[in-house]
């Protein structure tokens, strides 16, 4: 059971990353990252990373020419 709630928060998590959720399912989230720090660890890495691929893009792209 624990895994099963740890899977649908890493879900919504991910979910996070591209659009937003609930009030309830940000609720949840947060919620759980409190007391999950496996959870917590996860939403962070994967945020940090989302973020460093979405700027080393954008880099890129600014610098190719027309």
């Amino acid at each position: 059971m624990f895994m099963d709630r740890c899977e649908r928060i890493r879900r919504l998590v991910s979910v996070t990353l591209d659009e937003d959720l609930s009030e309830f399912e940000t609720k949840l989230v947060r919620a759980h990252r409190r007391a999950c720090a496996s959870c917590d660890t996860f939403a962070r890495e994967i945020t940090a990373f989302t973020d460093a691929l979405r700027h080393e893009c954008s880099r890129r792209f600014a610098r190719r020419p027309s």
